[in-house]
């Protein structure tokens, strides 16, 4: 993450045709997660937009089994297993990703699986995998985006985070969108959607000049 942040200042300008100085990091799950990994670790970001990211890795909402999920077919411990291959696994195919995801957030693991980190022996290594865990003055202008009924990622991953925000004085905006599940950004037929969009695009344009 840091190593493309950084091709992307040297590179902004000769190969893109933009200022490097105006750079925002955008990204949805997983993305907003890193999204918002990259605030805590490049204070010099213009601005972060989280569409239901997550800023805290060691809740329970990601280190115990997911209720959720748990209604979702089990998936036994020997396929998960077979699932695992020498193959790059952001290049398999989206069942097998899923099947893996769907196992550990059955069993409670993911975060434990993801890093190979200790809940508890590796604490201090996770808080600093944790957005929220380290927030401070130097965060970039950050907007959170998230739906109230998201099934994969609770709402409330977003809420903590801005009062995480709130507590450092650094400028942000919440929009949670009332009825949406986790995706909600793919169903741009939606008026409430546009108008999120919209808002996305605002903040971007006050933040990046």
């Amino acid at each position: 993450m840091q190593d493309a942040l950084r091709w992307l200042r040297e590179n902004a300008f000769t190969q893109l045709g933009f200022e490097p100085s105006a750079i925002a990091v955008v990204g949805n799950s997983a993305g907003g997660y890193l999204a918002l990994l990259a605030g805590s670790r490049e204070p010099a970001l213009q601005a972060v937009v989280s569409f239901y990211g997550y800023g805290d890795i060691q809740a329970n909402w990601s280190s115990s089994p997911s209720p959720f999920y748990l209604q979702k077919p089990t998936v036994p411990k020997e396929l998960a297993d077979q699932l695992i291959t020498r193959r790059t696994l952001a290049e398999s195919s989206i069942q097998q990703r899923f099947g893996l995801y769907l196992y550990y957030r059955q069993q409670g693991i993911w975060t434990q699986e993801v890093t190979g980190l200790d809940l508890v022996q590796d604490k201090e290594e996770l808080d600093l995998l944790c957005p929220a865990q380290v927030v401070d003055d130097s965060f970039p202008p950050t907007m959170l985006l998230h739906g109230e009924d998201d099934q994969d990622v609770p709402c409330e991953q977003s809420i903590g985070m801005a009062r995480r925000l709130q507590s450092a004085g650094v400028e942000h905006t919440l929009l949670t969108l009332s009825g949406e599940d986790h995706l909600f950004d793919m169903q741009l037929d939606k008026e409430n959607v546009r108008q999120a969009f919209a808002q996305v695009l605002e903040f971007l344009r006050r933040h990046l000049v």
